[in-house]
């Protein structure tokens, strides 16, 4: 599965950063340390992806096997 996981930089999603990861396990089902270990290896802050993986209103993921918006072809 892939996901685009949309995170805040500053806690009050007035800034945010969008990476992409590809996992065996929904993102859902992870554990804190399995989620700390995700956002540490975009951001290479321990304690940043700490704070991310227990908060889990910081951030939010999208599976990209789904499509929102197609557009038109000319």
């Amino acid at each position: 599965m892939r996901f685009a996981v949309t995170f805040t930089t500053d806690g009050k999603w007035n800034t945010v950063d969008t990476f992409i990861v590809e996992t065996d396990t929904h993102l859902k089902d992870m554990s804190s340390e399995e989620l700390a270990t995700m956002f540490e290896a975009y951001i290479c802050d321990s304690d940043d992806a700490e704070e991310l993986a227990s908060n889990k209103e910081h951030w939010f993921c999208h599976e990209l096997g789904s499509t929102d918006v197609v557009m038109p072809r000319e």
